[in-house]
C-alpha cells in the first residue's frame, strides 16, 4: 500500500510506499489506491478521499476561454493571474496568438492556444 501526504490545501506534498512522520500537523495522510497514477492524484477536502485530476473543462473561441475553474492559476509570459468568475477575456488592436498555462489541484495542467484579436464589426 502507498501513502500520499497532501499540504492543507488538498495538493500533493509526497507519495511513499512507507508512513513518513511530519512534524507539520497540517499535513494530511491517506492511503493511494493502486493503479492510480501518484502524478494526477489530489485530495478532495470535503471527503478526504483521494481523487484523479481531471482535463480542463474548458471552451476556447477568439478572445476568450470559457468554463474556467475558480481558483484556476493562469501565466501568460511572465504574468500570473487567478480567475475566480470562470472566464478570461482578451482585447487586441492586432490579430495574435497567445499560449497560456493552466493550473489547479483538481485538474490536469494544461497549455492553450487562444486567437485574439479586433472584434469583426
Amino acid at each position: 500500500m502507498a501513502y500520499a501526504y497532501f499540504k492543507a490545501d488538498g495538493t500533493t506534498l509526497a507519495i511513499s510506499r512507507n508512513e513518513i512522520e511530519y512534524q507539520d500537523s497540517s499535513v494530511i495522510v491517506a492511503e493511494l489506491p493502486d493503479l492510480l497514477n501518484a502524478n494526477l492524484i489530489y485530495l478532495d477536502l470535503e471527503t478526504l478521499k483521494v481523487k484523479a485530476r481531471q482535463p480542463f473543462p474548458i471552451k476556447v473561441s477568439y478572445n476568450l476561454v470559457n468554463n474556467v475553474p475558480a481558483g484556476t492559476s493562469v501565466t501568460l509570459n511572465d504574468e500570473v493571474l487567478t480567475v475566480d468568475d470562470g472566464s478570461i477575456e482578451f482585447e487586441a488592436d492586432t490579430p495574435e496568438r497567445l499560449i497560456l498555462f493552466l493550473y489547479h489541484p483538481h485538474f490536469i495542467e494544461q497549455c492553450i492556444e487562444v486567437q485574439t484579436g479586433p472584434e469583426a464589426v
